[in-house]
């Protein structure tokens, strides 16, 4: 839904810094990433900052997992695979 606000050329840029955030290695490391990346992006695009922290416990959700599972539950990849 972010690329619905922002321009095709900003697309790669914010998208690389979004997956920073999921890159982290402990729970509280993902929340301030999503904070940091939050504040990074909306001083260009404040709709996406919006965005970020509305969805912050839905895009974090994963992190209250034990670590050696992130890897599978941090994507809806798998869940896609199933339903096709």
């Amino acid at each position: 839904n972010v690329f619905s606000v922002i321009s095709k050329e900003a697309g790669e840029m914010a998208a690389a810094t979004i997956r920073t955030i999921f890159a982290q290695p402990t729970a509280d490391a993902v929340r301030a990433q999503l904070d940091t990346v939050a504040d990074m992006l909306g001083k260009q695009f404040p709709k996406v900052k919006e965005m970020l922290l509305e969805a912050k416990d839905d895009l974090t959700a994963f992190a209250a997992f034990p670590e050696r599972h992130w890897k599978k539950i941090q994507s809806t990849n798998p869940l896609e695979r199933i339903n096709r």
